[in-house]
């Protein structure tokens, strides 16, 4: 929050960019995304009663493993840095495909001196 020259106050909202909800935490929305991709994928039957409601959900749960989120912390990272870099270059009108092409440019392109 900021005072203006009229002694006013005025507020600026940093948002994540439409459809990049990576931005949230360490990979909590890939997360998230795969548990309930995995609990919709089942039967009606195997989610009918109270009781097996609750074991698919624990089921969807578990599958969640660690190796599944250090995967999807990654991700998200990556996505960090490239908003990061475009916002320095001063870029206005980002495109999906612009992010994903340089998105996968750091995925292949790794160089210590560069995390540091």
């Amino acid at each position: 929050m900021q005072l203006s020259e009229k002694g006013e106050q005025t507020l600026k909202m940093l948002t994540s960019p439409k459809y990049h909800c990576e931005l949230a935490g360490e990979g909590v929305e890939y997360a998230w995304g795969f548990m309930k991709r995995h609990f919709r994928n089942l039967c009606l039957k195997e989610k009918k009663t109270k009781e097996k409601f609750n074991k698919a959900v624990r089921d969807s749960v578990e599958l969640v493993s660690v190796k599944n989120l250090i995967m999807f912390a990654g991700r998200c990272r990556r996505y960090m840095v490239t908003y990061l870099n475009f916002e320095k270059e001063g870029r206005q009108n980002v495109t999906f495909d612009m992010i994903e092409k340089y998105t996968r440019q750091i995925k292949t392109h790794r160089n210590v001196a560069d995390i540091e």
